[in-house]
């Protein structure tokens, strides 16, 4: 079990990165990055505010549905990589709604 709490976001604040994998539950055009775990958001947050480069990692069954709660706008994080299993149809409108599919 890992406890996430104000003293881990303040201390990964202090801290800087070239780059960031982040996970996240859901994926949706329309209200971007959701998650289960609420506990999760701000340690996630925090990586992506040090980090030069930030990539969202989900796989291709995580597509059009969301959680509760909201990580991210696309804005926030336009860079999403998953598996090769994704539909062309989904691909050409994620790509249409400024993500960039890897």
């Amino acid at each position: 079990m890992i406890i996430f709490s104000e003293e881990s976001a303040k201390f990964i604040h202090k801290q800087t990165a070239n780059i960031a994998f982040i996970g996240t539950s859901f994926v949706s055009c329309n209200n971007g990055y959701t998650l289960f775990k609420r506990a999760d958001k701000e340690i996630k947050k925090a990586y992506m505010q040090i980090s030069d480069n930030v990539y969202c990692v989900v796989d291709s069954s995580k597509f059009e549905q969301k959680a509760l709660t909201r990580l991210a706008r696309v804005s926030e994080m336009p860079n999403l990589i998953t598996d090769s299993c994704l539909d062309d149809e989904l691909k050409a409108l994620y790509t249409q709604n400024n993500f960039n599919i890897i």
